[in-house]
């Protein structure tokens, strides 16, 4: 398979491909090449995907942990045909839930930050899911199921959007499945946000000691 990232053209045996793939799906598969993640379109979807036009403004914008596109990818015909993002060495999921409570704070904040960028920007993040989580040096998220440039939407119902699916991610999808929270928890959590505050900036109000885990940190103030 030909395709160029960018200007510069790369040559791939499916072999060598298949080698190389880091994820496989509907949409698109996903493969290592030189050090980036690279997300190369099947050729038909009924999902609606980033667009080149789309790629090339989000490849402007710098976020924390909410992996954005850094190049365009096209087909040996120059069809635009997917992008990059920076690629993560990702280690075990599950292991999230004895990260120290201190630095998964800071990975919340990191993700806060993100969201209100986005926000600001007039852009709708949804349909967070488990399974795009990443954790590497740190908790990053790739590929919502819809990133949206709204036009006719006030900053206030996006802001009150893009909370809410932060909020989904970090309850439902993150801890969630990590924490093993019950349905109290869960519920007890999501009644903290109702202040209208981000719950990084909630959970950053909390004492918590100094080798305390997310779990522990969790379990204790969902008591």
């Amino acid at each position: 398979m030909k395709f160029f990232i960018g200007d510069k053209l790369y040559d791939y045996s499916e072999e060598q491909l298949s080698i190389q793939m880091l994820n496989h799906g509907d949409e698109a598969d996903v493969y290592r090449i030189k050090g980036q993640a690279v997300k190369i379109y099947k050729q038909f979807c009924p999902k609606k995907r980033l667009d080149e036009k789309t790629v090339k403004y989000f490849k402007t914008i710098n976020t924390n942990r909410l992996l954005l596109p850094i190049d365009t990818v096209y087909d040996e015909n120059i069809s635009f045909n997917g992008y990059t993002t920076k690629l993560i060495e990702e280690g075990n999921k599950q292991t999230i839930s004895r990260m120290k409570a201190s630095k998964f704070i800071k990975e919340m904040q990191l993700l806060t930050e993100d969201t209100k960028l986005l926000t600001e920007l007039g852009i709708t993040v949804d349909d967070f899911q488990y399974s795009d989580v990443l954790y590497g040096d740190g908790l990053y998220y790739c590929d919502p199921g819809s990133y949206q440039i709204e036009k006719n939407i006030s900053s206030r119902k996006i802001k009150e959007f893009n909370k809410e699916q932060l909020h989904n991610l970090i309850i439902d999808e993150i801890l969630g499945p990590t924490c093993k929270l019950t349905k109290k928890q869960k519920n007890k959590l999501k009644e903290m946000t109702l202040s209208g505050e981000y719950i990084s900036d909630i959970f950053s109000y909390e004492e918590y000691k100094e080798k305390e885990s997310v779990s522990q940190f969790i379990k204790r103030i969902t008591k």
